[in-house]
């Protein structure tokens, strides 16, 4: 699940773990109010986990919003790719997505632990 303008890199991460012989679909959620959650839990359900990307703190946000419908609703793994509950710096958008790790090894590292 990925919002915003990190939909390209979930598309790349995507592609890269298909290279992999890795199944894996990109939903993108273009907003959290209202949250759609019965396609949430469509596409949960036929999945064996979940990776959340956001250009946003991981609390709070898109990644909150899916771990409450998987908790309610689905029992499966889910990781959360996004800026760590931290005072962050003032610097390009590219220099901070990659000095807080919203990038496509990132992306492969959680995603493949999500399916261990």
């Amino acid at each position: 699940f990925v919002t915003g303008d990190l939909v390209i890199l979930a598309l790349q991460a995507c592609s890269a773990l298909a290279q992999q012989g890795v199944s894996a679909q990109v939903i993108n959620v273009p907003t959290l109010k209202p949250l759609p959650s019965q396609e949430i839990l469509q596409y949960g359900e036929q999945t064996r986990a979940a990776l959340i990307i956001e250009d946003h703190n991981i609390l709070g946000g898109l990644g909150s919003a899916v771990a409450e419908v998987y908790a309610e609703r689905l029992c499966k793994p889910i990781r959360r790719m996004g800026i760590p509950d931290v005072f962050t710096e003032s610097d390009e958008g590219a220099v901070l997505r990659e000095a807080y790790g919203l990038n496509l090894e990132h992306a492969l590292e959680l995603a493949m632990e999500c399916l261990s």
